[in-house]
């Protein structure tokens, strides 16, 4: 038996997670074991190693929310009635100004 499989029929993701990233023996990660078999069994393996990074995004402030508040900024609304009417917080409103994911009108 080598490091990357075990008595299931798909490899044991925490020894492969361990394998790939070099974690310590030592390192417990059976905590997180039966979420993990959890995920590996319901969307599969490749899900587990594949997927897409979501992380630090913005999960309110979608490309259609922006559209629509862009849109509700340059027919004069003011960025809280455009926060309020869309679900958001003021200053995200002001946050996305500022980055210039949203352009104020003059």
């Amino acid at each position: 038996m080598n490091a990357l499989s075990s008595n299931f029929r798909t490899p044991d993701p925490i020894i492969a997670y361990q394998y790939f990233t070099k974690v310590p023996p030592y390192f417990n990660l059976s905590y997180f074991r039966a979420k993990i078999f959890r995920y590996a069994n319901e969307k599969g393996v490749e899900w587990f190693f594949n997927r897409e990074e979501r992380r630090g995004q913005c999960f309110k402030f979608t490309e259609s929310v922006k559209k629509e508040a862009q849109t509700m900024i340059d027919k004069g609304r003011t960025p809280y009635s455009t926060a309020k009417e869309l679900g958001l917080s003021e200053s995200t409103i002001y946050y996305h100004v500022r980055k210039g994911n949203l352009k104020k009108k003059n």
